[in-house]
């Protein structure tokens, strides 16, 4: 399951590489410790379905995952909404 995955996610990886041209695609979440049984079947179809002009131009990262990322993310929701200016807000002037 963890293949077919990887190959799914390197073909669409490989459409966004051709279209956009990123300089640098980061992959995070808890799927990333799926490992290689994920990501090499992705690098795999990434590497066959891209231009490899486009491919030599590209760096694709994988950071380990770490438990407290999870705690990471819901601080900086909680101060997103803290922080968030009054300006953004539509309200009606009557």
């Amino acid at each position: 399951m963890f293949q077919a995955a990887g190959h799914c996610l390197g073909i669409g990886l490989s459409v966004l590489i051709n279209i956009f041209n990123p300089e640098k695609i980061i992959i995070s979440g808890q799927g990333v410790e799926a490992g290689a049984a994920m990501f090499n079947p992705m690098k795999e179809a990434v590497k066959t379905h891209t231009f490899s002009d486009l491919l030599a131009l590209t760096k694709i990262v994988i950071p380990e995952w770490q438990h407290s990322d999870w705690a990471k993310g819901a601080a900086s929701l909680v101060l997103q909404e803290l922080y968030k200016s009054p300006f953004n807000t539509i309200r009606p002037l009557i």
